[in-house]
């Protein structure tokens, strides 16, 4: 299978980095960079890419433009703050033997240096788990809900977005939506009768750039999103029921703790407004 890379970024800095990394990994077909940075890339890392697209756009604009420029079987996706393994693709490869599986996740681990740091206590990537599993069907089960993939380690089919649409243009980064366009369009498949597999051995290391004394903005905008898509996806009796389950469960287990962090988490999900957007 042809796989196309997709990165998106909007920091000149760490896309070179991010650049470099990913020329490292085994099974890449093509490179294709979609810079939403004040300034182009220096012409010796355009070079790098097998296309270098330079436009202002939100991520899910950004992701669906380098979607329309591939030409791969299989896209795949990490950010410009990740570190992926060299085996990174060919281990997603391995989750796509069954052709009603459109996604694959991988694990997103703690780079070495931000083990332990507050971030990562918050907001760990890790809790999907260490076990291979195929997910389908669409369940109301809390626990799982949120815990399919991450943007940061993802592939799909390329024909599944003709199938069910691209990216939600109105989500994600630099969106009015804030986040949340990787967790819609886990949704999607799953409600449209696809499977996504999951698979704990495509890594890829995450550097937890954001400060400290912005995580509460962070949580207040991740609890924002998710409402967002939760609204989206099933606003329905079945809907209402979710919202109420998952409202109790955050409330017993962030406001009985008093997570400072994650209550802004909450306040974001009950819409109460925190944090402006500057979007």
């Amino acid at each position: 299978m042809k796989v196309s890379v997709v990165l998106n970024s909007n920091r000149t800095k760490e896309l070179k980095k991010a650049i470099d990394l990913i020329k490292r990994v085994n099974g890449v077909s093509e490179l294709i960079v979609v810079d939403a940075s004040e300034k182009k890339l220096p012409t010796i890392y355009q070079k790098k890419c097998s296309k270098y697209i330079f436009k202002k756009c939100n991520l899910s604009q950004g992701r669906n433009i380098g979607i329309r420029s591939s030409k791969g079987e299989i896209i795949a996706f990490t950010d410009d703050d990740c570190i992926p393994k060299e085996t990174w693709l060919t281990e997603l490869l391995k989750g796509f033997l069954d052709e009603k599986v459109m996604a694959v996740c991988g694990k997103t681990i703690a780079a070495k240096k931000y083990q332990g740091s507050l971030y990562e206590k918050a907001f760990s990537f890790s809790k999907i788990g260490n076990d291979k599993k195929v997910i389908s069907g669409f369940s109301i089960n809390i626990k799982k809900l949120f815990r399919i993939g991450h943007g940061n380690n993802m592939a799909f089919r390329k024909k599944v977005f003709e199938k069910i649409g691209y990216f939600d243009e109105e989500l994600g980064v630099g969106s009015k939506g804030l986040a949340g366009e990787d967790l819609d369009m886990f949704w999607r498949i799953l409600k449209n009768n696809y499977k996504i597999t999951y698979i704990p051995t495509a890594i890829v290391e995450h550097k937890h750039l954001i400060p400290e004394d912005k995580l509460p903005e962070f949580a207040w905008r991740n609890g924002y999103a998710n409402r967002q898509v939760i609204n989206k996806n099933i606003f329905s009796i079945k809907g209402l029921a979710i919202f109420v389950m998952l409202s109790l469960w955050y409330i017993i287990n962030y406001v009985r703790k008093r997570d400072k962090i994650r209550i802004n988490y909450l306040k974001g999900w009950f819409l109460i407004k925190r944090f402006s957007s500057p979007f």
